[in-house]
Formats: C-alpha cells, structure tokens, sequence
C-alpha cells in the first residue's frame, strides 16, 4: 500500500501560517520587528525590501506563485491584520450589517470604489485604510488569495458575497 501524497497547500494557507508566525500567540511572542516594518513600508518597493516579504515569497509554491510585486502588497496589508475572522468570507465581512442598523460595516460606494483599483500600489493602500475600519479583523486565508489573484474573477465573488447573495456555481472567467 502507498503512502498518499500529501495535499498542496493553498496560497492562503501558506500565507496564514506565515501570518501567524507573525502574530504570535499566548506562548510564542511572535515577530513584532517584522510586523512593524512591514506596517511602515509605505512602497511596494519598499515591502519588497523586507525579509518578511521574500519569506512569504519563498514559501508560495513555485509552479504557481505570483508576481512579487503582489505577494509584497499581500505581505503589507496583512501584517496590519490583528485577529483573523473565519466566520464569514471576505465579501460578507466587508457588507456585513452594522448591529442594529441598516448600513454596511463597508460603504457601498467606498466597495465600488476599491474594486476598480487596479494598481497595485493603491491597492495597498486602500486595502490597508479598509483593514482599519474593519477593527483590523480580517479572514488571513481569503484576504491573502483576493490579494495574490487580484482579478475581475474575484472581484465579482467579493461583490456575491458583500450583498450577501450566493455566488452560482461558475462565474466568467478574467
């Protein structure tokens, strides 16, 4: 009988587990050093610069790993996550209901706004000012796979999932 090989992991799971050695936990301190200049670097050039960065890079497996331009932007706005929400995918966490009101935690313009970014420079910013105002309370997993396959593709899954609607079974290619 023969060994099953093991399972590839998902881009987002690689970036999780890099998140999480950044993080720390209750016994593990964790990198603040990194987090830090991670959350300081105001350029993708200058994320690109960063250990933390090129260690996520190296992890990504190499048949399908993205441009580094794209894995430093995802380096850069998840080191200002602090806590990683699994209960809802990205787009219900963004258009999720404020309690007791009828307003979205994100608002639909601001939505609109971030999904016609296409440069990946705004892109850091603007998913970064988005991380802030969701209290800095992110899904690592499916945050960091928007980010490394910023497409029309996963826009239209954002835009299912933000008005709460089930996505059909296969959107149009990018």
């Amino acid at each position: 009988m023969s060994a099953r090989p093991a399972e590839k992991e998902t881009h987002g799971s690689v970036a999780l587990s890099w998140w999480a050695r950044l993080q720390g936990n209750g016994s593990f301190k964790g990198d603040a050093g990194s987090r830090t200049a991670l959350a300081r670097a105001d350029t993708l050039l200058a994320l690109m610069t960063q250990p933390a960065a090129a260690e996520l890079f190296s992890k990504l497996p190499a048949e399908y790993r993205p441009r580094f331009e794209q894995v430093a932007l995802t380096a850069g706005v998840l080191a200002q996550v602090r806590e990683n929400a699994v209960s809802r995918s990205l787009g219900r966490h963004l258009g999720a209901l404020r309690p007791g009101s009828d307003s979205r935690v994100m608002n639909p313009h601001r939505f609109a706004r971030l999904l016609k970014i296409a440069e990946p420079e705004l892109l850091l910013g603007e998913w970064r000012r988005t991380v802030h105002l969701l209290g800095r309370t992110m899904p690592i997993i499916d945050l960091a796979e928007t980010l490394l396959d910023w497409n029309d593709r996963r826009k239209q899954r954002l835009v299912y999932q933000f008005w709460g609607f089930s996505e059909p079974s296969s959107l149009p290619s990018s």
